[in-house]
């Protein structure tokens, strides 16, 4: 059996991250590959969803008290943390591919269902 590369059908292999605009925020990507190559030497995209620089002040929340001028992530509210995860991730999917998965979904959920009514009727 041949590699998913040789087949061409490989999925992207990312890591996604958030974290806060500080110096150790963005170490996170490093600190993160270096415990990941104790298991695994595949390859694979880091993903930063952010808080990159000027995202603190470009969407209005609040500096760290404890170290001004940077930002965490925490201070997001839940709609702009959801808006950033998905602008960051959609590239990795297709509306389209969801929708047939979804229709496939539903599908074999009426087939399911339909057999498991036929084999309550045969059991009672």
């Amino acid at each position: 059996m041949g590699s998913c590369r040789e087949a061409g059908i490989c999925k992207p292999r990312i890591r996604i991250t958030n974290c806060d605009d500080d110096p150790k925020g963005f170490d996170i990507p490093k600190a993160a590959l270096a415990d990941i190559r104790e298991w695994s030497d595949a390859e694979f995209e880091f993903v930063r969803v952010g808080l990159n620089e000027g995202d603190g002040k470009r969407l209005g929340i609040p500096a760290n008290p404890e170290d001004p001028g940077h930002y965490q992530w925490e201070a997001l509210g839940d709609d702009q943390a959801g808006e950033m995860i998905t602008e960051a991730v959609s590239r990795y999917y297709s509306k389209e591919a969801l929708a047939v998965i979804k229709a496939e979904q539903a599908e074999i959920t009426a087939k399911f269902h339909d057999r498991f009514g036929e084999f309550i009727d045969a059991w009672e």
